[in-house]
């Protein structure tokens, strides 16, 4: 195999995964915003307690942590894509390099 192709290969396999990584955040996203605030309403609508707005003050802070998670994530699939096209153009370059070197 051409060592272009290896590099090819490498670089589509870490952008394929950082775009799963970025769809996994915005299920995540999907799930704390809108699953979990549904669950409270309906919480808040079916049960009238303090122990009611405790839990729900509890779901509240799950679905924060969740959304901010779900940043976290997508800000690694950006910067895994940013560093997998810096190594694409390294590795290329190199590769280049190797090829029209002389050796005296």
């Amino acid at each position: 195999m051409w060592k272009g192709q290896e590099i090819e290969i490498h670089f589509k396999e870490i952008t394929n995964l950082a775009d799963r990584i970025s769809n996994l955040s915005e299920r995540l996203k999907v799930v704390a915003c809108e699953q979990i605030r549904t669950v409270l309403r309906d919480t808040k609508n079916a049960w009238n307690s303090e122990c009611a707005d405790l839990l729900i003050g509890k779901e509240a802070r799950l679905s924060e942590g969740l959304m901010d998670e779900a940043e976290k994530l997508k800000e690694t699939a950006v910067r895994m894509k940013e560093q997998a096209e810096k190594m694409y153009q390294t590795e290329m370059a190199n590769d280049l390099l190797g090829k029209v070197r002389i050796y005296l």
